[in-house]
């Protein structure tokens, strides 16, 4: 039985990939019998189709990447120890493991760790504790992307992650631990090192989403996002999403929106956010704009996504973002989806891109589009003007009324 899909590889969704720039030294290339050597390894501990997973040509980095949708069986521990040893064994020098939503446990993860100059680990939503985290960790110190999202982590998991990027010189950009069961604590560890300059890491995603926050504790945490994020001048990609994240929260998180010049993106979707929030972080980047245009410069910050869904800025929290749009900021693209937004919110959404803008797509499915919503929208989508906005949503007429669907991808 083969390990990818075969559907998996017809319609080119999975299968291995092979590194071809940069060129390595000579001393560093695999040998030309590196792939026969693994694939005789794996053969020989009863696992023949992890071959699969490598290239079938010779000459650069390797890397290993298969989703379990597209794998015939859930890869485990004594997988995890077949690639890491078959790996040393054939002198292979893989640079990036991917495997999301297998079964790989604490004991795989102390395997792959071995992979010493693994520059990217992805083991979302596998079985990983502390256990598992710490033995990367402690091995693994060039890792510039670590996802292990879906991961039972907890508070030590927190910890662990911020002791590894305390240490000097760590090189990590990208680090997801959504949905890793991390309490307060844990996070304001993470967001404590990121605060300064000289040590911290060159951070650029950043994903806390989704963790494990109490009503007492959601704030604390908000506050030292924004103490973190004020100081940084690396990230560019913040995903805070189902933190519970209120009003006030949302105002630390707009606080460190104005003095941040490195961020692009924020998502502080499935909050509970309301038109306060809404309209703190539309001033901030209104704020942004309107000191650029007096000076004739860019607006600072650069930030070119806000993601706002499932939250209930209502109506009020929509006319502060229109007002924020009109203005011309910096921004691409907002999502608003499922906010409780209503006829008059609606309106003012759609006319605001009417506006000379930087926006290019808006979001606002999941709302109440009565008779002005829909007129807006309908103008904006089919009307004479230069606007050129996407929308999730469209309109069509029923008995001589407008009416809205969302829009086909």
């Amino acid at each position: 039985q083969h390990l990818i899909s075969r559907r998996a590889l017809h319609k080119g969704r999975a299968g291995p990939r092979l590194k071809t720039e940069p060129r390595l030294p000579d001393a560093r290339r695999m040998a030309p019998s590196a792939i026969s050597k693994f694939s005789n390894y794996a053969a020989s501990q009863g696992r023949p189709d992890l071959a699969e997973l490598l290239p079938t040509e010779e000459g650069a980095p390797v890397v290993i990447e298969l989703g379990a949708a597209n794998a015939s069986r859930l890869l485990d521990d004594e997988d995890a120890e077949v690639i890491a040893e078959g790996s040393k064994d054939a002198g292979l020098w893989i640079e990036k493991v991917a495997l999301p939503h297998h079964s790989v446990g604490d004991a795989g993860a102390a395997h792959l760790a071995k992979l010493s100059m693994c520059k990217a680990l992805d083991l979302t939503a596998n079985g990983l504790s502390a256990k598992g985290l710490e033995a990367i960790t402690e091995a693994m110190t060039g890792v510039t992307s670590l996802k292990l999202g879906w991961n039972a982590l907890g508070r030590a998991g927190g910890e662990i992650v911020a002791k590894a990027m305390g240490r000097p010189g760590c090189p990590l950009k990208e680090l997801d631990l959504s949905h890793c069961e991390i309490d307060a604590p844990g996070l304001i560890a993470i967001c404590a090192v990121l605060r300064h300059e000289e040590t911290a890491p060159p951070i650029e995603i950043l994903d806390l989403g989704s963790n494990k926050l109490f009503c007492e504790t959601h704030e604390d945490v908000a506050k030292q996002v924004s103490t973190c994020v004020g100081l940084n001048k690396t990230l560019k990609v913040l995903r805070l999403r189902n933190l519970r994240f209120d009003d006030a929260c949302a105002g630390y998180i707009s606080d460190a929106i104005r003095v941040n010049k490195s961020l692009t993106e924020v998502d502080l979707s499935a909050n509970r956010i309301c038109a306060a929030g809404a309209a703190a972080l539309a001033g901030a980047l209104y704020d942004a704009c309107f000191t650029a245009r007096r000076k004739q410069m860019e607006p600072e910050p650069p930030l070119k996504k806000l993601d706002l869904s499932r939250n209930v800025v209502g109506d009020g929290g929509a006319a502060a973002l229109a007002e924020m749009i009109a203005a011309d900021p910096s921004l691409t693209e907002l999502r608003v989806c499922n906010n409780g937004i209503r006829d008059e919110g609606g309106a003012a959404l759609a006319t605001a891109c009417l506006a000379k803008t930087h926006l290019e797509y808006l979001a606002m499915w999941g709302n109440t589009f009565g008779p002005k919503a829909c007129a807006a929208i309908d103008h904006l989508d089919n009307g004479d003007h230069d606007a050129f906005v996407d929308l999730d949503v469209r309109t069509y007429e029923v008995d001589g009324k407008l009416k809205a669907s969302r829009a086909n991808k």
